[in-house]
């Protein structure tokens, strides 16, 4: 039974061809320079700048909000100071945390019920 082996002439030299291009300079690719630099003229197109500057146009204004989404920020907010310093003002721990966390649940609810309904027959869930 032979097996097909090369002959270590070749493994020498397949080993002196891999060592060979090791040696080489290599410069990583992000560093070449696709195009070599053009040779550019004394008198070469310089931007010295406008005295024109861009001035963007005005925002378009801040959409009003529903009376039910200021009313859900207003008790979230109420609800997470009662919370924090519910103590401080004087209410019973239990109490305050209590009630604080009812607060958070009712504005959640009311901000989620504002929520737009979704129409996913036939829809390909492209949202523009």
């Amino acid at each position: 039974m032979s097996l097909d082996r090369d002959e270590p002439a070749d493994i020498d030299s397949a080993f002196a061809e891999i060592v060979a291009e090791l040696e080489t300079p290599h410069v990583p690719w992000h560093l070449v320079d696709p195009q070599p630099p053009a040779e550019e003229s004394a008198e070469a197109d310089v931007y010295l700048g406008d005295d024109e500057h861009f001035d963007p146009p005005e925002p378009p204004p801040f959409p009003r909000l529903h009376p039910r989404t200021v009313l859900a920020v207003c008790i979230l907010a109420v609800s997470i100071t009662l919370i924090v310093l519910g103590t401080a003002v004087g209410f019973a721990f239990s109490f305050s945390l209590s009630l604080g966390v009812i607060g958070v649940i009712t504005s959640t609810v009311l901000l989620l019920a504002r929520l737009r309904p979704t129409n996913d027959e036939g829809d390909d869930h492209a949202h523009v």
